[in-house]
């Protein structure tokens, strides 16, 4: 799966010029999305495409949906998609586990696709395990990802 690099880039843009609008070119909310466009650029100028891959596994009422590739600002819109699409098909589920061991990378953008998938799936009283590695975790720990862990009182991530 390929996403358009300068898809997203106009979306960033857009979204900077409708904050310009609104408010003062000085204002803090500009001067963020501003250096943010600007992060966006510098890491894409010499990043490849990004790619993700889902691979879904489902053994009776247990769901693994296992990541591969990159998790960024590109691919987390062809999770969102890959998740909505296949939803339907998940009712029966009771229990989730999110394989993150093959993932190489990912930032803020990517994982707040897991996170708002996990957030939705605790609604339904599933139980949700991450496997990830050791550093993975420490990195997710770092971003505030385990929190929601916490939140439901689960002690469900597996780290290798």
């Amino acid at each position: 799966m390929f996403f358009s690099l300068s898809e997203s880039y106009q979306r960033k843009k857009d979204e900077l010029f409708e904050s310009a609008k609104n408010t003062p070119l000085t204002s803090q909310v500009t001067v963020s999305h501003s250096q943010q466009l600007d992060h966006f650029i510098n890491h894409f100028q010499n990043k490849k495409d990004s790619e993700i891959y889902v691979i879904e596994m489902i053994d009776k009422q247990t769901l693994t949906l296992k990541l591969e590739g990159q998790l960024d600002l590109v691919t987390a819109s062809q999770l969102d998609h890959f998740i909505q699409e296949n939803k339907p098909h998940w009712l029966e589920v009771d229990k989730l586990y999110i394989d993150l061991l093959d993932l190489h990378f990912f930032d803020t953008s990517g994982i707040k696709s897991i996170v708002t998938f996990m957030e939705e799936m605790k609604k339904r009283s599933l139980s949700i395990s991450l496997i990830t590695t050791k550093r993975t975790f420490e990195i997710l720990d770092i971003m505030g990802v385990t929190d929601i862990f916490n939140n439901y009182n689960d002690e469900t991530f597996h780290t290798i």
